[in-house]
């Protein structure tokens, strides 16, 4: 243990085994659905889906992830307050819905005209979904704060099959149109909001009388920075879409996009399941007034494992994915690929350092940081991409993430000696070193455009770091706890 680096007693292995499963659902299948959508709607008509789920995913982040996460938040400390608690937070979503509602009345004109074009018509349908996927995502923070990962993960697959089985479903059985698209997953999405509210058991729990202005006020107070926050990180991440989408067309949209969502998808899904694990730990060990840096460090050692193979794996094999999952026209964009997996990568790393900022209710250094970051790309794109095309959108994506890992780097967890485990990435470095190597010879040799021999080189490739890392002894303890939990 000793010469790894690493510390003990935090349990971050333990809740990432635990919260795993509710990561891999969802992901999956909106993985799977990416070379149906891509080759039944082209190019042209995907830029445009991929744009109007990003109005409804910047609808429920601005007006009700806020919400969510003062659940995820306060639900400790208020523990022995369910009547306040839940009633507050229905509070709090009636009046985020109200003010949602407002703001999709009035802003469907300040759109960019190709963006009203692709969007515009279809706001009514952005905004249910927005609304309904945000009570649903309360109640699974409230999951994630009690501790609960099979609900969790339950809740988390339910959301998966409404957004992508569901809604995929009935744009192929009934209508390829976007409504009906929407109709689908709305549904399923009510039925998850109805069972994860009774899973909480937030009914019994709700009071009119209840509901309190002091509540709502340090709701308001923490939660207010976390939605620039929040809407800062969609629009550095996702928000490239609408400057592509303005200045260089749909079909640039459509393979812009194509390559974000199979480029960063696999690194947010390993950044995830350690940061759904690491959370509530922070959180509490903050409560109690513990350090929270040896959770942060074992939370960067669990991510660097999978998440900088993966980083690596998806900028080098970045052609025949796109050729093979999108389809042959979307195979130009694959420098995009290769960009953002290196920032999703650089951007999973800073969240280990934002993590003070959440369990300290530091949300307005947190809005302040990620709020430039956004801006300055999105300003970088607006100057660029008129000159360079859409694959400088990527480009700027990577010096966005960097500044604002800096950032948290300088106003959150310092990363010191006690923070970053340097043994451990170093042995992660060698091991993906040679797995590249690997994968970038097997590529020269074969023809990786198909199927089966991107799948083998994917294997050989995983087995090579498996190997190379195990040989280490890095992995020795993880082996042992999978053993273990098998036997």
């Amino acid at each position: 243990m000793s010469e790894t680096g690493r510390t003990e007693g935090t349990g971050v292995g333990g809740a990432i085994l635990r919260y795993a499963p509710s990561r891999f659902v969802e992901p999956l299948l909106g993985f799977l659905a990416i070379p149906i959508l891509t080759r039944a709607l082209g190019a042209s008509a995907y830029g445009d889906l991929s744009v109007v789920l990003l109005t409804a995913g910047l609808l429920r982040t601005l007006g009700f992830d806020w919400v969510s996460n003062c659940a995820l938040r306060f639900r400790t400390p208020m523990a022995g307050e369910l009547d306040r608690f839940f009633s507050n937070q229905l509070a709090g979503l009636v009046a985020a819905t109200l003010l949602t509602t407002l703001l999709v009345a009035g802003g469907g004109d300040l759109l960019p005209a190709r963006v009203r074009t692709a969007v515009g018509a279809l706001l009514v349908w952005t905004l249910v979904d927005a609304v309904v996927s945000g009570f649903a995502y309360c109640g699974e923070m409230v999951l994630r704060a009690t501790h609960r990962p099979v609900a969790f993960t339950v809740s988390r697959s339910l959301q998966g099959v409404s957004r992508h089985v569901l809604g995929v479903g009935g744009l192929l059985l009934v209508s390829r149109d976007i409504p009906t698209y929407f109709l689908f997953r709305i549904a399923g999405l009510t039925l998850v909001v109805l069972w994860s509210w009774s899973a909480i058991g937030a009914w019994r729990h709700l009071r009119w009388g209840a509901v309190s202005a002091d509540v709502l006020r340090r709701y308001l107070y923490f939660g207010a920075p976390l939605a620039v926050t929040l809407l800062a990180t969609t629009l550095r991440v996702a928000g490239n879409r609408y400057v592509v989408l303005s200045l260089a067309g749909s079909e640039a949209t459509g393979l812009f996009s194509a390559a974000v969502n199979i480029g960063t998808a696999p690194l947010l899904v390993f950044e995830q399941i350690v940061m759904l694990g690491l959370y509530p730990l922070a959180i509490d060990r903050w409560e109690q007034g513990r350090d929270i840096r040896p959770v942060v460090r074992d939370g960067l050692r669990w991510f660097a494992l999978i998440g900088l193979p993966a980083a690596a794996g998806l900028a080098v094999l970045a052609r025949p994915l796109l050729t093979v999952i999108a389809g042959p026209e979307y195979a130009p964009a694959w420098p995009v690929l290769s960009l953002l997996a290196g920032a999703t990568f650089v951007y999973g790393v800073s969240q280990y350092f934002s993590l003070r900022f959440m369990v300290a209710k530091q949300t307005q250094k947190m809005a302040a940081i990620f709020l430039t970051a956004g801006l300055v790309n999105i300003s970088l794109s607006i100057l660029l991409v008129p000159h360079h095309g859409y694959v400088v959108a990527a480009a700027t994506t990577v010096v966005a993430n960097l500044l604002l890992c800096a950032g948290a780097m300088i106003w959150g967890v310092r990363p010191g000696r006690d923070v970053l485990p340097w043994r451990p990435l170093l042995k992660v470095l060698g091991a993906a070193a040679a797995m590249t190597a690997v994968v970038g010879g097997l590529q020269r040799q074969l023809d990786v455009d198909n199927l089966p021999r991107l799948l083998l080189v994917v294997v050989c490739g995983v087995l090579t770091y498996a190997l190379v890392l195990w040989r280490t002894g890095e992995i020795d303890d993880e082996v042992a706890l999978v053993r273990e939990r098998l036997s």
